[in-house]
């Protein structure tokens, strides 16, 4: 991607210039000064207006959901379909609950699933000093994200323009939403894409901040995480039931295996509320979804009645 980029959007497509496609020259790794990888890549994502478009699709996704729900509301069904745009929309009850973690943990242990689903979230352990420093050396490899900054010029150039959704009628809404959604999920997994590049500059690793004409890139360690295998060995099973949490998803997968049941988790946990949630997803994924979950429950089920 080179500096002066005249890519242009024709409607919501993104129409890449000739001299933007030597960006690809970069992750095919050929020769690029590595000086000026991370700043120049952001200096081109943001004016050639890719990163505003982006968050431009973001905010009106975000938007016409709200709309929606706004309009949904009242109607006595709680699932709409629109097979004309391949959506539905629906509101789901989901349950909030206070969790008695070391319960949880206690029980784990005792039917040894503790150490395949628990984990340490560092936030919490920073604030002792002793455990911090009783946890350190099992922590495992450092990984990173990427923060964004932007100067005075960069507030200035990120800016876009916003939209109003509120006099659309429900059909116009879904069309909106149909191609912002789009728009947006194809935006983001290039921007994902790119960020891996700008996460791979030289300079960027060394020097962890690399400043441009807009702002800066910064490399950021992300919270570390922990040799759960190693600690329960070493330290025994006590510390990671009183400061650990179970993954809820690794739970679930063992209770599809038929090795926990619902009833198992749900015993450590006092529902306090119940939010009704709104959903917008396609009806390829919304059938893909129900029938997964209806194979894992069958599994369950009958790994239950072997077991």
């Amino acid at each position: 991607m080179k500096r002066n980029c005249e890519c242009k959007f024709d409607g919501f497509e993104l129409v890449r210039c000739e001299t933007c496609l030597e960006y690809e020259k970069f992750k095919e790794g050929l020769e690029t000064e590595p000086t000026e990888v991370a700043g120049s890549i952001m200096e081109d994502l943001l004016e050639n207006r890719f990163y505003q478009r982006m968050k431009m699709a973001e905010d009106n996704t975000k938007a016409i959901k709200k709309t929606l729900r706004e309009q949904l509301e009242s109607h006595e069904s709680k699932r709409h379909e629109f097979k004309n745009h391949n959506l539905v929309a629906k509101f789901v009850a989901k349950k909030v609950a206070n969790t008695d973690y070391e319960g949880l943990n206690e029980f784990l242990n005792d039917i040894g699933l503790l150490v395949p689903t628990v984990k340490l979230n560092h936030k919490d352990i920073k604030k002792d000093a002793l455990l911090l420093d009783a946890f350190s050396p099992y922590q495992l490899e450092q990984k990173y994200k990427l923060h964004i900054a932007f100067n005075k010029e960069g507030k200035l150039i990120k800016q876009y323009p916003t939209q109003s959704f509120e006099e659309q009628c429900i059909n116009e809404l879904i069309d909106s939403y149909s191609n912002w959604n789009s728009e947006h999920k194809r935006l983001v997994t290039q921007y994902e894409e790119t960020k891996i590049e700008l996460l791979a500059c030289p300079i960027l690793k060394k020097e962890k901040k690399v400043s441009h004409k807009y702002g800066s890139v910064s490399r950021v360690a992300l919270d570390p995480e922990y040799n759960i295998s190693q600690i329960y060995d070493e330290l025994g099973a006590d510390f990671l039931i009183r400061y650990g949490k179970p993954d809820s998803e690794k739970l679930q997968e063992f209770v599809y295996k038929g090795l926990l049941s619902q009833k198992d988790i749900d015993q450590f946990k006092q529902v306090i509320d119940i939010r009704l949630d709104f959903i917008v997803l396609t009806l390829d994924a919304e059938e893909r979804m129900l029938s997964m979950l209806h194979n894992k429950k069958m599994i369950a089920a009958q790994n239950r009645r072997i077991g």
